[in-house]
């Protein structure tokens, strides 16, 4: 019969379990939609973020690798209706669109 003290470890190894199936589930059904260079890029970074999140990588570490993802500017679709219009179009015009 098993006592209290031989399951304590119980908890904490379900709980990497459960990770490891629900990762290996999400990258299985996820890289089916990707092309093989999309799905190498998905793979790097879901062993980034697990590493990232087992502390086995800094903080800096990460932003090493993410530096080059990350862009330094807001991309045009992102940008406020404001500092994309054109300077012919008053801000009144551009109050009105935003209502």
């Amino acid at each position: 019969m098993t006592s209290s003290a031989d399951i304590v470890g119980a908890p904490e190894a379900r709980a990497q379990e459960l990770i490891d199936t629900t990762t290996g589930s999400i990258y299985s059904h996820v890289s089916t939609f990707l092309s093989t260079e999309h799905r190498d890029v998905f793979a790097f970074l879901l062993a980034l973020q697990r590493l990232h999140t087992t502390h086995k990588l800094t903080d800096h570490e990460m932003s090493l690798w993410m530096s080059d993802m990350i862009p330094t500017s807001t991309p045009p679709h992102l940008q406020s209706i404001t500092d994309v219009c054109p300077q012919w179009i008053t801000q009144e015009v551009v109050f009105i669109y935003t209502l």
